[in-house]
């Protein structure tokens, strides 16, 4: 329980073990405590980009809600890994041209 003023508040400790318990805990404790103690070799940055892009997944589809009603969220989305392509791909044009 919590203490807040003097009164016990068991709905905000049950709130927090919840959040300590749920998909996001064991999705961090999944890839820092478990990827390095696994001897996976040359895999394991493979391993912890796979879990990452999971979780990425999960938040997009879960909280962000991208599969809902409203295109614009996929489309603002969107718009952050396509502004980073376009970031990338103009200094290797750079280098590409003689």
């Amino acid at each position: 329980m919590v203490a807040v003023f003097g009164r016990d508040l068991p709905a905000v400790a049950e709130r927090q073990a919840d959040a300590r318990d749920g998909l996001p805990g064991k999705t961090r404790s999944a890839s820092r405590t478990r990827s390095p103690s696994v001897p996976l070799g040359s895999a394991n940055p493979f391993v912890s980009l796979a879990i990452a892009a999971v979780k990425a997944g999960l938040v997009g589809t879960v909280f962000m809600r991208l599969f809902g009603d409203n295109p614009l969220n996929r489309l603002a989305a969107a718009a952050g890994p396509i502004w980073i392509f376009v970031m990338f791909l103009l200094p290797f044009s750079d280098y590409a041209t003689p």
